[in-house]
């Protein structure tokens, strides 16, 4: 259909025609609602007073935004009464959320907004795109509290922090925190614009104490202990500051947060800096927080992530909460991203958003083809050195006496002839992209507004069967080729009496509001049944034993769990000398007299018979004596671990090891001190 009228031998490289289609191979069963459908989204919509409805929509994020919902908007129409054939089972089935694929030309930008957009519509997504882990809210707000551990003086992530959930403060309270009159500024100065957030807020919590304080009170180790609360320090508990009123419960909140950021700050010298981030997340309770929050997991993750990343840095050269903050800001600067770690994989159930390139060979039952109304990249074009491998090197012509620059014709020949292959390169990933369908197809492309896509309504002569090879090479989009294409395919099948080929929709901001504003409604609604359930009165006695089942459930074989799959010869070896060990610690002089006992050995039994000297039961040893066991075949070291054949040399040998292996020093020197 499409490709007949646009893909040309001069552009494409080749041309479209019975010798060279598409023919389908697989049959599926047509279904109501399957038919291909090309989705413009209007961007600039205005009221009736000529103004326009959204503000900066216009910009190339705020069109990627309005197309990525109107995408999420008919993924759930379709998830709502969408079915497919199913070959494996001959019937018709619901669809599923793994059977949709979104294809871009480009991740790069892309991939990211789709994936935000449609996880603010609670539809799962998996994305292979890796970045914008600097750029997630949790991440920021941890980076942003160690930036103020490292300086308090810090306006911006100071007002962070306090606005996030470790504090939870209001725009209001900032404003009263810094119109109080209550702090002074280092250098003492009293003038508002010299008082940083974190003077103002101290004085307004009444935590005035110095940095050498607050670090020597630090050492007791206890948050509650490092900062006390204004009115316990000073005696009193009067609300008052020292120029103003305050408001008794946020002077309290910010006193509860300066005894927690203390405590931080007074680790600092002493702790790893990723047990530092570790006890952050723990102590304020800011992980439990963010993992209660939609795609909890995902963000429990990438703080976890951070930590590691910490964690590795300081195995480096480089150490200290200083060095680590610079090392992460020279990260953004960059654009060095680490990418969000993802919980999900892309064989759950989830929509995937692939690149055109990476779906080269594959088929899904849904395909939406997004981003067709992004320009070409023809920045290669605009440069003064042209570059061909067939027509060679053109720059343009350049007067410096006249102070004139031109373009040369040789110049103009490569330009031109290259701006044909982007056409042809565009024209081939196009017919990569719809091919991948198998049962549907939905293409989607933002325009300004509605002028720009009549103009994009190219009509093609009635007596010519394919657009203009000279049409065809001076578009600037991909849909500049469909759009023309599908209104001669639905106005030829409108003349034979058939219906449409390619379904048109237009989708217009306002429609995007007021879906917005019905989901959010129903998100309040069940809200308010929420906060309305009372926890004692059981709704459905089955779901309640079911869960009760669920949670107290004890699993039988947690001890076969402990079993190893494998074990090296290197841990049987340890397993036995541990276990040696055990049984030695279990004998006393009760039990074996004998073990403790010092007895010479005997002139034929010892290494060295003219240093001997006998010696009776606990006495001193001579020099060239040696521990000997009375019974080197008695119990005590067939619980040990000796067998039966030990005699001789391997015998002296086997007891000078274990003993010296598995004595106890803190006995020795018990017997020491009684010998002397």
């Amino acid at each position: 259909g499409i490709f007949r009228l646009i893909m040309r031998k001069e552009i494409g490289g080749i041309n479209y025609d019975d010798d060279a289609a598409l023919i389908e191979g697989a049959g599926y069963l047509p279904a109501e609602g399957m038919e291909t459908e090309l989705l413009t989204v209007i961007t600039n919509e205005k009221n009736e007073e000529g103004q326009e409805l959204l503000e900066e929509k216009s910009s190339a994020g705020g069109a990627r935004e309005l197309e990525a919902r109107a995408v999420g908007m008919r993924i759930r129409e379709l998830m709502a009464n969408g079915e497919i054939w199913d070959r494996s089972k001959g019937c018709m089935r619901k669809l599923r959320y793994s059977d949709i694929v979104i294809l871009l030309r480009t991740m790069e930008g892309w991939a990211d907004t789709y994936a935000e957009v449609l996880e603010s519509m609670r539809i799962p997504v998996y994305s292979t795109a890796k970045s914008g882990y600097f750029t997630a809210p949790e991440v920021m707000t941890v980076l942003h509290f160690l930036s103020i551990v490292d300086n308090p003086q810090q306006d911006i992530p100071f007002a962070a922090v306090l606005t996030s959930a470790f504090v939870s403060l209001e725009a209001e309270d900032l404003a009263e925190i810094r119109t109080a009159d209550l702090a002074k500024s280092l250098s003492g100065s009293t003038r508002r614009e010299d008082i940083s957030l974190y003077e103002a807020a101290r004085a307004y919590a009444g935590n005035l104490q110095s940095d050498a304080a607050r670090t020597d009170a630090g050492n007791s180790g206890t948050a509650g202990a490092v900062s006390q609360s204004g009115a316990a320090r000073t005696g009193t508990g009067n609300p008052e500051g020292d120029g103003g009123t305050v408001n008794p419960a946020l002077r309290e909140t910010l006193q509860d947060f300066f005894a927690f950021y203390d405590s931080v700050r007074a680790r600092v010298p002493d702790t790893p800096l990723h047990e530092l981030i570790h006890l952050i997340l723990t102590e304020s309770g800011f992980l439990d927080y963010t993992s209660a929050l939609p795609g909890g997991a995902q963000r429990a993750l990438n703080l976890r992530m951070l930590a590691d990343k910490a964690a590795e840095y300081e195995k480096t050269s480089y150490i200290g909460l200083f060095n680590f903050i610079r090392y992460i800001e020279n990260l953004r600067k960059y654009s060095q991203d680490f990418g969000e770690l993802s919980t999900i994989s892309e064989q759950d159930e989830v929509v995937r958003i692939y690149s055109i390139h990476k779906s080269k060979g594959l088929e899904y039952p849904v395909v939406f083809v997004s981003g067709l109304g992004k320009r070409f990249n023809m920045q290669d074009l605009n440069t003064d050195l042209q570059i061909h491998p067939d027509m060679g090197i053109a720059t343009g012509y350049v007067d410096y006496r006249r102070r004139v620059k031109a373009p040369t014709l040789h110049r103009q020949a490569i330009r031109r002839r290259k701006m044909k292959d982007v056409a042809g390169e565009e024209l081939r990933v196009l017919y990569v992209a719809l091919t991948r369908a198998q049962q549907k197809l939905i293409m989607t492309g933002a325009l300004a507004d509605e002028e720009a896509v009549e103009k994009m309504f190219y009509r093609i002569p009635d007596d010519c069967d394919v657009l203009p090879a000279s049409y065809i090479g001076k578009c600037r989009s991909c849909l500049q080729w469909i759009l023309p294409a599908v209104r001669q395919l639905n106005e030829r099948a409108e003349r034979i009496g058939l219906p449409e080929v390619i379904r048109l929709r237009t989708v217009r901001p306002s429609e995007m509001v007021v879906d917005a504003l019905e989901t959010g409604i129903r998100r309040n609604d069940v809200l308010d049944a929420l906060r309305e359930v009372s926890r004692d009165r059981v709704y459905d006695p089955v779901m309640r034993k079911v869960i009760e089942d669920r949670f107290s459930y004890v699993y039988p074989y947690a001890r076969s769990a402990e079993v190893p799959v494998e074990i090296s010869v290197s841990e049987l070896k340890m397993e036995a000398i541990h276990g040696a060990e055990a049984a030695l610690k279990d004998l006393d002089e009760e039990t074996v007299p004998g073990i403790w006992e010092l007895p010479q050995l005997s002139e034929a039994q010892s290494p060295d018979a003219e240093t001997t000297e006998s010696t009776e039961p606990g006495e001193a040893v001579s020099e060239g004596s040696a521990f000997k066991r009375a019974d080197l075949k008695g119990s005590a070291f067939k619980e040990a671990g000796f067998g039966e054949s030990v005699s001789g040399g391997a015998a002296r040998g086997t007891a000078y090891h274990s003993v010296c292996e598995l004595l106890d020093l803190r006995s020795l020197a018990k017997l020491e001190g009684e010998m002397l």
